[in-house]
């Protein structure tokens, strides 16, 4: 039977650096080798900013007019590369911008360079598979407050433009009045 261990704030500090530890990896590009950390482990405090990373890029090609046009497949696409590219911003040492199109020109310019899949292989499977499992869960539920809140949006403009329509009406007909009213005036 293993002993207990008496936790102190040493104790916590030591577990955390070895679950932050990382390894070195490396990859070609045009015949030179560079070389990024990858952790073997992934921590809570950058899974929950990966997910929040995420939740904010659905949000945004929900709202933006830029992603209106692209068809579902694109939009399914895009997501998945940009899930992936999140992947790369926390859990490696390469530099991803905060904003969308410079991250996905990141993105663009890994996968030019033939290195993109390379550097997700790089990534524990099993720590991928836990944390987008995780993500997954957040976005839908957070797609599903979101639909909830369009939907109330919706009824209250709807309300708001039926009651604008009853005031137009109303005006028209004061309007028709006052002008009756001061035809028989004149006359």
């Amino acid at each position: 039977m293993a002993k207990n261990k008496k936790l102190t704030s040493n104790a916590v500090k030591a577990k955390k650096e070895e679950l932050k530890a990382s390894m070195i990896k490396e990859v070609v590009i045009g015949g030179d080798t560079y070389e990024f950390k990858v952790d073997r482990k992934f921590i809570k405090s950058k899974e929950v900013a990966f997910t929040n990373d995420l939740i904010s890029f659905v949000s945004e090609i929900g709202t933006d007019e830029k992603y209106f046009d692209l068809g579902e497949i694109r939009i399914q696409t895009l997501s998945e590369n940009y899930a992936l590219l999140m992947l790369i911003k926390h859990f490696t040492s390469i530099d991803v911008p905060e904003e969308t199109e410079d991250a996905l020109t990141v993105l663009r310019d890994l996968a030019d360079l033939g290195v993109f899949n390379e550097v997700i292989e790089a990534l524990p499977e099993d720590e991928i598979e836990r944390v987008m499992t995780q993500a997954t869960v957040a976005i839908d539920e957070f797609s599903g407050k979101l639909s909830e809140s369009l939907d109330k949006l919706r009824e209250e403009a709807d309300k708001v433009k039926k009651e604008l329509e009853e005031k137009e009406a109303l005006n028209e007909e004061l309007i028709k009045a006052e002008e009756i009213d001061s035809a028989v005036v004149v006359e």
